[in-house]
Parts: structure tokens; C-alpha cells; sequence
């Protein structure tokens, strides 16, 4: 009994000062690589907790976006970072306006990070708003990250969403129920941005198709320019969506390519049809700043 007590204190020192030698090691691709055998490891239980940096997620195992989460540490926000590169904010803006907040990949390092001093996240999928509440306190950001477990639209309704495959950030909105739907509540955007202006907020928008709804629901909010990131993937949206953002594309001057390091192009009709026939092929996306 005391040689196998002892065998095991043995092994345990020597896994603890290989731990503590991985701890010290600041290259990112060696930590990505440590991350990635600890997530193959875990990957038979249900929830995963992601605590290799200062941002700490509880993540659903078996997801793409939880996955990639977990071995890199990051998922969208370098998008946010380069959109507010481009609007040359040199300060902390005050509120992110988060729309498809998902886990909280975007809101949580955005307010973290003090780029942004506060934010209100909206999301309507049911797992994803739980685990977006979980890390958020997890963060210690209850005060600084207010939740809304809607969807935006149109108008105040009911809907439902589905998740397609195993990528829980591909939530998309039905106006049918079908198999492992949730029926879900929409609101409009104006409800909730009435002390939100272009100086002291930013837009930052993944719906999955959905975008040209909720700007029909934003309509007093694009009066007031506030900058808008928004993912843009054609092959989800439908025939009359050019038509349903008329009023966005009246009210906002330029755009960026995020995907891209070109210059600003004018907001118009034709230029954004030029960007569908670019990105509907094979399914693809990007996301834009949309800005004045």
C-alpha cells in the first residue's frame, strides 16, 4: 500500500511540474496545441469549461464554435477589434449592442478588454442564452452586460429558430415550427436603443439571414447612423432582402469588407448586390462595417 501511495505522489508531482512548465510557455501555437489534446480529452462530457486565459467560457462539447473556442480562446472579436480600427476609436465606446450574442465570444472580451465599457447582448436560442448568462458571471460582468433572451424582427411576434448541424452559432429564425424548433419572442430593436446615439454606441449583428427583419424593426435606430457590423451571407437571405434594407442603405454612406484590407466603398444598391454575387457562391460570408 505505502509503494503504490508513493508511485502515485511521485506522478503527481511530475504531472504537476509539467503543468506548471505549460503555464509559463507564451508561445500561441504551442498553447493552441495543449488546448487541443486537453479538448479531444474531455470530448465524451456534456459541458466543458474553457479556463486557459483570462476569459473563462462554459462550452457545449460537440460544437464547432465551442470547439474552436476552447483551443484558441477567441472567436469573432478580432472582427469587432479591426471594425474599430477602421472607425478610428482611439477611447473606450460606451455600448456594444450585441445581436446574436451567442456564448458571449464577442461581448464578454469586448467589455473584458474595456474596449467597450458596457454592452446588451440579445439571444434567442435557449442553450446558447444559458451558457451566455453562465459566462458572463463567470466573467464577473453582470453589471457591465445586460441579456434579453429575444430575437429581433419586424415587429413584436412569435417565431421560432432551429440549430443546424453541429454549429450552435447556425441558429436560424423560422416563421414555421418544424423538428427540435423553439418557439421564441421578437422584438424590434428600436424598443431597446432610445439612449443609444452614433457617438456612444456600435452595432454588432450575426442572425443568420435574419438581418434584413431586424433592420425593417430598427428603423428609428438607423436614423441615428450608429455603426453596424453585421455578417453578410446571401445564400440565407430572401428574394425581396435588398428591398427590406432600402432604408438602411438610404441613411449609411460606406462599407468595409472585414474580410478584405481594401478601402471603404460606397453603401448602394449596386455595390451590394456586386458583394451578393461574390459571397452567395458556395454558401460563403463575410462580415461589413456599414458606417457614415
Amino acid at each position: 500500500m505505502y509503494v503504490t501511495k508513493r508511485i502515485f505522489r511521485v506522478f503527481e508531482s511530475v504531472v504537476y511540474k509539467t503543468l506548471s512548465l505549460f503555464s509559463k510557455i507564451k508561445n500561441e501555437k504551442f498553447i493552441q496545441s495543449i488546448n487541443s489534446a486537453q479538448y479531444k480529452n474531455q470530448f465524451d462530457r456534456q459541458y466543458l469549461l474553457s479556463n486557459n486565459s483570462e476569459i473563462k467560457y462554459l462550452l457545449k462539447s460537440g460544437d464547432d464554435i465551442a470547439k474552436y473556442l476552447y483551443i484558441n480562446n477567441s472567436w469573432n472579436f478580432h472582427v469587432l477589434k479591426k471594425a474599430c480600427k477602421l472607425l478610428k476609436k482611439k477611447r473606450s465606446i460606451s455600448n456594444l449592442i450585441n445581436i446574436g450574442a451567442h456564448v458571449g465570444s464577442t461581448c464578454i472580451p469586448a467589455v473584458k478588454s474595456k474596449l467597450f465599457n458596457q454592452a446588451i447582448a440579445f439571444e434567442p436560442f435557449p442553450i446558447n442564452f444559458k451558457l451566455l448568462t453562465t459566462n458572463i458571471f463567470l466573467n464577473s460582468l453582470e453589471d457591465k452586460i445586460s441579456t434579453h433572451n429575444i430575437a429581433l424582427s419586424d415587429k413584436k411576434k412569435k417565431l421560432f429558430i432551429k440549430q443546424f448541424g453541429v454549429n450552435s452559432g447556425d441558429c436560424r429564425i423560422l416563421n414555421k415550427k418544424e423538428k427540435n424548433a423553439h418557439e421564441i419572442s421578437c422584438h424590434q430593436l428600436d424598443q431597446y436603443t432610445k439612449s443609444y446615439n452614433k457617438g456612444n454606441s456600435l452595432i454588432f449583428m450575426y442572425a443568420q439571414g435574419h438581418e434584413p427583419e431586424i433592420f425593417l424593426g430598427a428603423r428609428q435606430t438607423i436614423l441615428k447612423k450608429i455603426p453596424i457590423i453585421t455578417e453578410f451571407m446571401p445564400s440565407l437571405f430572401n428574394a425581396k432582402w435588398i428591398k427590406k434594407m432600402s432604408h438602411l442603405i438610404k441613411n449609411y454612406k460606406y462599407f468595409y469588407d472585414l474580410k478584405k484590407n481594401e478601402s471603404k466603398k460606397n453603401f448602394s444598391i449596386q455595390e451590394l448586390e456586386n458583394l451578393k454575387d461574390e459571397y452567395i457562391v458556395n454558401n460563403n460570408y463575410t462580415d461589413i462595417l456599414i458606417f457614415n
